[in-house]
């Protein structure tokens, strides 16, 4: 009696399993339409997307679905790689997700492909984690193994986890995977031993050595979570303007990754890049302000260099740095003949705090590139309710009442009102034309970003901006604005191509996903071509070598310094 009362409460929880089972694929496939159902209502590049790559929102949805039917074990893991799959299919910078998790580890140490992209070397060791008694290797010594295979095998598979767009961009978002692994990523995280092997400087012998990740266990025991706060949908909330739906051009993924090692160069956002000193520094701002900036001596000339890591702050609301920028353009202005902007390794952020560094480096309005735009009812409710209030303004004073003195930086005036008032009658004119996908326009109406109010903080001198493959969105759209009106002379790799305004959305669920990201908008440049998936391409090629990493970059400066001087001639 007991055997047979045993199997049939085995033979119920068997069923009640299956049945549980059963049930939680199709509210996973119903979670997945949901996703879709925004993507199609708001993602603005899907008809470039196709036509360029073959795939659109439909047949991504359609590809996902299917492999989720066919899953037999679709357990929550499982079904976030399958979320992963989907958005990494747009092979989009600015479609993103974040998981919520705590789990993570790191090491403390970057590398690089340097030279050839099978060959990784040391760009980064955290000293005060890792000193030179306990970890005998420099910057400049190769890595040849990780955990048993080469660095390559690793980023490779760690590659395939992230979007494919520009590929030297991708390269190096793995690369910087390889020793920071995050479960919000959706990635594996490895904790205990590991074994590397260095190939020092000068030398064939291979060192082996053996470090432990630093491991951080996950916090989070039950399926079923509201979306958190992550930092980046913090970021978005901060932005907000009672009157104007400000957009942030940056990539989500690049924002979380800033976050990592303050202290690092060759980290997005760092305060101080990879770019070494170009010369005799003759006057420099001191270390806890706004902006790393100097004047340094080439030959009988004063060049400026100022540093832009990133189109957001985190210490000081962006109009504060903008007003010191503006400082610093009056100084540069009056002692220097030329000037190099350091933008390598920006991850984006505010487009109107762009446009107010941008009108602080001409003396002449600076054409703007043209946005699609998809529509929702919403969108025509705002700038219908705009229009309501925009009318009433009607001087200068009047418009700094409504809006403020400026937006993120940017200066308000009647000029911008009238810009704003033609962009909301565009967005109300072309729902009325049933067009949820507008034709191009300019965003928020700016066509021209006007030299900025005050004539003697103005740079007018030759402009010299370093560019690389990690620098994204408000990072593309800024050299791309300063090379369609030959305002600058662009040195360095191409950007990453993330070509529009980014959107993040959320919604309770208990499958653990914190938030995903969208791209809202598809530009294009004067010419008519793409920034999305394009990037900016330099005038000037220039990388730095692994002779660059292990010489304190004298060849990588000597080439700035012989190209900022070529313009000086000019």
């Amino acid at each position: 009696m007991r055997s047979l009362v045993c199997a049939l409460s085995f033979s119920l929880w068997f069923i009640s399993s299956v049945s549980v089972a059963m049930q939680s694929k199709p509210e996973m496939l119903r979670f997945l339409d949901g996703i879709t159902a925004t993507f199609e209502a708001r993602y603005a590049p899907d008809p470039f997307k196709e036509s360029k790559h073959g795939d659109s929102i439909d047949s991504i949805a359609a590809q996902v679905r299917e492999a989720i039917l066919a899953e037999e074990n679709l357990d929550n893991e499982t079904y976030q790689g399958y979320l992963k799959q989907f958005f990494n299919a747009f092979r989009d910078y600015h479609v993103s997700y974040n998981f919520i998790s705590t789990e993570s580890a790191s090491l403390p140490f970057q590398v690089l492909p340097v030279g050839k992209e099978d060959e990784f070397y040391f760009v980064y060791i955290d000293r005060e984690v890792l000193p030179e008694r306990v970890f005998p290797f420099q910057v400049g010594d190769q890595l040849t193994s990780f955990g048993g295979l080469s660095p390559k095998e690793v980023v490779d598979s760690l590659s395939q986890q992230v979007t494919q767009g520009n590929p030297d961009t991708s390269n190096l978002i793995a690369s910087m995977l390889l020793t920071q692994r995050d479960k919000a990523y959706g990635l594996q995280v490895p904790q205990g031993p590991i074994l590397i092997k260095v190939r020092k400087q000068g030398g064939e012998r291979e060192y082996l050595h053996q470090l432990v990740w630093d491991y951080r266990k996950e916090k989070i025991t039950t399926p079923l979570a509201n979306s958190a706060s992550s930092s980046f949908k913090g970021l978005m909330e901060q932005v907000k303007n009672p009157l104007i739906t400000s957009h942030m051009m940056m990539s989500p993924r690049a924002y979380e990754l800033a976050q990592m090692q303050p202290n690092n160069p060759y980290q997005l956002g760092a305060r101080k890049s990879f770019v070494p000193t170009l010369g005799e520094v003759v006057w420099q701002t001191p270390e806890q302000s706004f902006f790393h900036a100097y004047v340094y001596k080439s030959g009988e000339k004063n060049i400026g260099y100022i540093r832009i890591p990133a189109f957001y702050n985190r210490v000081a609301p962006n109009r504060v740095f903008a007003e010191a920028f503006a400082t610093l353009m009056q100084k540069f202005q009056q002692e220097t003949d030329a000037l190099i902007i350091d933008q390598v390794n920006n991850s984006g952020g505010s487009g109107f705090y762009m446009y107010a560094l941008l009108s602080m480096l001409t003396d002449q309005s600076l054409a703007t590139p043209r946005h699609r735009f998809k529509l929702t009812q919403a969108d025509v409710r705002a700038s219908i309710n705009a229009l309501k209030i925009l009318k009433y303004i009607k001087t200068d004073a009047q418009a700094r009442m409504y809006l403020g003195n400026e937006i993120e930086g940017y200066p308000v005036s009647m000029v911008f009102v009238g810009m704003y008032q033609s962009y909301c009658r565009f967005i109300v004119d072309q729902w009325q034309q049933k067009k949820t996908l507008t034709d191009p326009y300019h965003l928020f109406g700016v066509d021209y970003i006007n030299p900025y109010t005050q004539a003697d903080k103005r740079y007018t001198k030759p402009l010299l901006v370093l560019i690389n493959e990690l620098d994204f969105s408000a990072a593309d759209f800024f050299p791309a604005i300063l090379q369609d009106n030959q305002r600058a002379h662009l040195l360095g790799v191409r950007t990453a191509g993330a070509g529009g305004y980014v959107e993040s959305y959320a919604s309770p669920n208990k499958y653990g996903l914190d938030y995903f990201s969208v791209t809202g908008s598809l530009a294009s440049r004067l010419d008519g071509t793409s920034i999305e998936n394009s990037g900016v391409t330099p005038d000037t090629e220039l990388r730095f070598t692994v002779a660059d990493l292990r010489g304190g970059f004298t060849d990588y400066a000597a080439q700035v310094n012989q190209k900022v001087m070529e313009l000086v001639a000019q």
